[in-house]
């Protein structure tokens, strides 16, 4: 129950139901993976730096061996909650996908539209609604500096090309591929020319929710009311 209501204020306040211009909504998904984790978590720091706003959903392997300080610390975002709770009213409010820590087996159960693992449902769905998917592909392309750094490279031609031929199917599905090095100048592209925007209908629901603050992404826009509603209601609005 305490998680389900951190889940709802958090989209209440990240995801605005009512004002889908508000910003870019970026929910980011991470499966779990032995290599690469830091890696791929670090990326999503330069995310915090756009007028995007990121949700993290990761699986249960991330909140199971005690690492999740260390792993808020690395993207620099405390809103993550495990995949299980992921809902229908979250699904609908985000604007793109980001794939930051993938594996081999998510990629392979992607290509062959398997459908159990709660990950490769959203990300399946997504595709099918035209929602942009990008997914950090340095350890899932058997090529990569990130796997020979890891000597995992040592499988037979036939083993790699068929590991690589499975990225190339996911290209083909409509997901884009970047190394975790232009993830930075990728999302600034992105979310280039957006501005977010704070109305007093948003500072009002969030009072209904209960929130005591409103966090806002650099270049937040403010309109007067708003900001007079939440001084008002005792609101703090703070930049992150």
């Amino acid at each position: 129950m305490v998680v389900k209501n951190v889940v709802n204020e958090v989209m209440n306040g990240c995801f605005p139901i009512h004002n889908k211009e508000a910003s870019t909504r970026i929910l980011a998904l991470l499966a779990f993976n032995e290599i690469g984790v830091e890696q791929g978590i670090s990326t999503l720091k330069h995310l915090n730096k756009t007028s995007a706003c990121t949700r993290i959903f990761a699986e249960e392997g991330y909140f199971s061996f005690g690492k999740l300080h260390s792993f808020i610390e690395l993207s620099e975002n405390d809103d993550w909650t495990p995949v299980d709770h992921f809902t229908k009213e979250i699904e609908d409010e985000f604007d793109q996908l980001f794939i930051p820590v993938a594996s081999f087996s998510l990629v392979s159960e992607l290509v062959h539209f398997f459908d159990s693992r709660p990950l490769a449902r959203i990300i399946q769905r997504s595709l099918l609604k035209g929602i942009k998917v990008t997914m950090v592909e340095d350890i899932v392309n058997p090529y990569s500096q990130s796997i020979r750094e890891r000597d995992w490279d040592k499988g037979t031609s036939f083993l790699k090309n068929e590991l690589f031929n499975q990225i190339k199917k996911l290209q083909g599905f409509g997901v884009t591929l970047i190394h975790s090095d232009q993830v930075k100048s990728y999302f600034q592209r992105q979310t280039a020319g957006r501005r977010a925007l704070l109305t007093e209908e948003e500072v009002i629901k969030a009072n209904r929710n209960h929130q005591i603050e409103i966090f806002l992404s650099s270049g937040t826009l403010i309109t007067p009311l708003a900001r007079d509603t939440a001084r008002n209601l005792g609101i703090r609005l703070t930049l992150r």
